[in-house]
């Protein structure tokens, strides 16, 4: 997967949480924005340093790229979204 491809949602995330943060500094918006402000600038900055990563070590990429494209990681996935669903469905009846 090509670097860019990881960086760029990073930047506007993080772009995304610099907005918010500012508008609330401002006063045009309440604290609740402020904390999402702050934590999407966090996440965007820790995605930033992982797609910087991916593009730099060949190792850290080809174990994410096995650990993403393997079968029985997909299955895992499945089933622990499936039995999320059905306790969902569970809960709110």
């Amino acid at each position: 997967m090509d670097c860019r491809r990881k960086v760029i949602p990073a930047l506007i995330l993080g772009g995304i949480g610099l907005v918010l943060l500012t508008m609330q500094l401002f006063g045009v918006e309440d604290a609740f924005f402020s904390g999402m402000g702050t934590s999407f600038l966090v996440v965007g900055a820790i995605r930033l340093v992982q797609a910087i990563r991916y593009g730099k070590d060949p190792e850290y990429r080809e174990r994410v790229d096995v650990a993403a494209s393997d079968e029985r990681n997909r299955f895992l996935a499945g089933r622990a979204w499936a039995l999320a669903g059905w306790l969902f469905v569970l809960i709110a009846a």
